[in-house]
């Protein structure tokens, strides 16, 4: 329980996360704040004093199970900046909030964040009342929208445009697929992550968002392909019961890259990146092309340096393989991953051995090794290339 106090006439700024007991008695002592964030960890439900107004706030940051969000709204007649995130309600309800405040818009305050977490279901098809969220949710433009949540039948439902979002973060379950309508805008987009979710036809999705930087996908199905002039970083990681065929990345001003790719066939590799810095490649291929002798190759690092004096890192991560996979040449196989100039080589070998491994370096890498040095497992060389 909160210790008994007279009004906080001094306290601008307030932050409470957990279960918090007599927030409204508290809050009523704190009239003056300019910044208020309250995060309940708990079902209770959460909402300011319905006396009174708060009328110097500015920033207001609610989280949890939020009642009645519109009365508290007209208790802060300077709110500038709103971030609201819904936490274990159904999806009636929040459909009926979300209409209430849109309803009683416009605002004069930015809608900063706009989230859902741990939506509940109320009975097995709210697939309607899902897809009416969403058109809501977009037509209050919020700045960022995250939704984490999920659906129990699979469907296909279209995807509204976020006009003015520049933040959109979904994880919905693997059984839901949205597909954008045509003459979508997301001309402000800057950041997407879809986690266990799909979009259809996402690679014609991406190039209606001129402005994005950073792409995170993950339990991709089919073929990737993403062709962008302004994405920067990007991380793809497949499902593993789907099967693809190719990899089509053309990013002229990406930095990061990082592929994990379950497949257990030959993949169409074609990559244009001329600016990135780093990449990362994890393949979780049983193909021949992945297998050298009784080595298998796990993952792929690539670290190019910041400055020219500095030397680019390439990192292999091997262990030692059960599979007989035909001898490939590993210049040809490097040159479907990005790799085309570094200077220092890491073998990272998973199992103990006693193989002499010059043979290996020189059948697969090459005769330019200068120096190895052994660290354990790590093997460090330095080389030309």
């Amino acid at each position: 329980m909160l210790p008994p106090v007279h009004e906080f006439t001094a306290l601008e700024s307030l932050s409470l996360t957990g279960r918090i007991d007599g927030l409204g008695s508290l809050l009523n002592r704190c009239r003056h704040l300019h910044v208020l964030s309250v995060t309940y960890t708990d079902s209770r439900q959460l909402t300011l004093p319905l006396d009174g107004e708060f009328p110097v706030l500015e920033k207001l940051s609610l989280s949890g199970n939020i009642v009645d969000l519109t009365s508290s709204l007209n208790r802060c007649p300077r709110l500038r900046v709103l971030r609201v995130t819904f936490c274990g309600v159904t999806l009636l309800p929040l459909k009926a909030a979300l209409t209430s405040l849109e309803v009683a818009g416009p605002f004069d305050f930015q809608l900063s964040l706009l989230g859902f977490k741990s939506i509940s279901q109320e009975h097995n098809n709210n697939t309607p009342c899902l897809a009416s969220l969403l058109r809501i949710a977009a037509r209050l433009s919020p700045q960022e929208f995250l939704f984490e949540g999920c659906s129990s039948q699979w469907t296909t439902e279209p995807f509204p445009s976020f006009h003015h979002t520049t933040s959109i973060q979904m994880n919905l379950g693997p059984w839901i697929s949205f597909k954008p309508l045509p003459g979508s805008d997301f001309s402000d987009l800057e950041m997407l992550s879809l986690s266990a979710c799909n979009i259809i036809n996402l690679d014609t999705m991406v190039t209606l968002c001129p402005r994005l930087r950073e792409l995170r996908v993950t339990e991709a199905t089919g073929n990737i392909k993403f062709h962008s002039r302004s994405l920067q970083k990007l991380y793809v990681s497949t499902d593993r019961y789907t099967h693809r065929h190719s990899i089509d990345i053309l990013t002229p001003v990406l930095k990061q890259l990082e592929l994990v790719v379950q497949d257990n066939g030959d993949i169409s590799v074609s990559i244009l990146a001329p600016t990135v810095e780093k990449v990362w490649w994890e393949p979780f291929s049983l193909g021949s092309a992945l297998v050298f002798d009784f080595w298998s190759l796990g993952s792929l690092r690539l670290e190019t340096a910041e400055d020219t004096c500095s030397p680019g890192v390439l990192g292999l991560y091997m262990s030692t393989s059960r599979y007989a996979g035909a001898k490939t040449v590993f210049s040809e196989q490097m040159e479907k991953f990005l790799v085309v100039d570094f200077s220092v080589l890491e073998l990272h070998l998973e199992e103990k051995f006693e193989h002499h491994f010059g043979a290996l370096i020189r059948d697969r890498i090459g005769d330019s090794v200068m120096v190895f040095k052994i660290n354990r497992q790590r093997v460090t060389l330095a080389c030309k290339v």
